[in-house]
């Protein structure tokens, strides 16, 4: 077989795969979920210059250390997709001796852009303890995965109070 025979059917032989990859179509497709996590120092930070002096980004968490409670805004990693998160979890850290209540608020959306959706939560999380999670879910966006594009969330945290991890998890169409 001489070389012009073998680019011609090398070019077939492409031609034919590249066809076959056009030809599927959605009924080969099989999703998987997928997650990003990110220490909370990395995506949170105090809300108001007068909670930079109680905030401390130390390499676990993000904490409040001051004497009263501080504000603290975090924004997810998310991914351009176009189905959408299906879960966004937070989870917060008690260095204390008592049982305390965080509550952050969901903010799924971008400021002047679209109607931003707000989703409150409190948790109670035992004294000394961590990994307690706020998890919201598209059961809480009204049965539909939040939009991935901009997902943030808002945080009152107690003395003594913080937060370690933050995640969203989604599904990736990954074909057949």
């Amino acid at each position: 077989m001489n070389s012009q025979m073998s680019k011609m059917f090398a070019a077939l032989a492409l031609t034919a795969g590249i066809g076959s990859v056009f030809a599927s179509g959605d009924a080969d497709a099989i999703s998987r979920p997928r997650a990003f996590d990110q220490n909370a120092t990395g995506g949170c930070q105090s809300a108001l210059p007068v909670f930079d002096g109680q905030i401390r980004k130390r390499p676990l968490a993000i904490q409040n250390e001051g004497t009263a409670p501080a504000f603290v805004s975090c924004s997810f990693m998310t991914p351009i997709i176009n189905t959408g998160v299906s879960r966004v979890n937070l989870y917060a850290d008690n260095n204390t001796g008592a049982t305390l209540d965080i509550t952050c608020t969901l903010v799924v959306g971008l400021s002047n852009f679209d109607m931003p959706t707000y989703l409150p939560k409190t948790i109670s999380v035992p004294a000394n303890s961590g990994l307690y999670v706020f998890e919201w879910t598209s059961v809480d966006n009204g049965g539909v995965n939040f939009n991935s594009y901009a997902i943030s969330a808002s945080c009152n945290l107690p003395v003594g109070t913080g937060l370690s991890l933050s995640q969203i998890i989604y599904d990736e169409d990954v074909g057949a």
